[in-house]
């Protein structure tokens, strides 16, 4: 219900919202710069936060935080991670990155969000061994999945090396339907192929989507030919029917 229709003579406009808003938000910061308030927030929350700063201005440069709930259920649900870097959705146009578990019952749950200032494989591997320290060596990831940012690709080697890298992804949404393979395994056996879709929902988030065995498959995105290792070359061997199948219907 609207002001207006509370009380009619109610003079308010959008700009006495905007003011009081902003108002509350003065007060809140209590003198404190932005990054100060953030920081503050997060240990309100009791959050895991760490951060890197240029060392001649001491500005923050790097920002990892995670919710100590999210950590229980990653202690709880360790085995497939889905690592995804978004780009101009915040003011200060920083990448981020969200780390995203999944649970038995195939419901997904946020771990770490990460700002970066920019992305090469240090500041990827900044984040991933933070990561890592907070798991327990004995329940690590056995399955992480990306798209093809090569930069998280590498870090991800170097801090969790025994995990199997980009199993399988299809990629749904009505612009682009897209199928990503292993980069740098071998082919497995077709019984023991793990087959996990993720579709791109109102322009703005991904659910998990369960299809029926057998379902059409999507192209095979034309990076994967470009770097792929010669010993993943004979993967898509596999899915040359289902994948015309897939094109057949279009």
């Amino acid at each position: 219900m609207t002001f207006k229709q509370r009380d009619a003579l109610d003079m308010s406009t959008m700009k006495t919202v905007y003011n009081v808003r902003h108002q509350y938000r003065v007060l809140q910061k209590a003198g404190r710069s932005q990054m100060q308030q953030l920081l503050s927030e997060l240990a309100k929350h009791k959050c895991i936060e760490c951060h890197q700063c240029e060392k001649s201005t001491m500005i923050v440069t790097d920002l990892f935080w995670a919710h100590p709930m999210s950590l229980d259920l990653l202690r709880t649900f360790p085995h497939v991670l889905i690592m995804n870097c978004t780009y101009k959705t915040n003011r200060y146009h920083l990448p981020l990155l969200k780390i995203v578990g999944v649970t038995s019952t195939h419901m997904t749950f946020s771990v770490v969000s990460t700002y970066l200032q920019i992305e090469p494989v240090d500041n990827y591997a900044w984040v991933l061994q933070i990561l890592r320290d907070l798991m327990d060596n004995n329940i690590l990831p056995k399955v992480i999945i990306t798209d093809r940012e090569l930069a998280l690709m590498n870090a991800i080697d170097n801090a969790f090396p025994n995990a199997r890298h980009l199993l399988f992804l299809y990629h749904l949404s009505l612009q682009q339907c897209l199928t990503f393979l292993p980069l740098r395994s071998p082919p497995i056996t077709p019984s023991d192929h793990h087959e996990i879709t993720i579709g791109f929902v109102n322009g703005n988030h991904f659910v998990q989507v369960f299809l029926e065995p057998g379902n059409p498959v999507p192209p095979i995105v034309v990076i994967w030919r470009v770097h792929q290792h010669p010993c993943a070359s004979e993967w898509e061997n596999a899915y040359v029917n289902r994948i015309q199948k897939f094109k057949d219907n279009i």
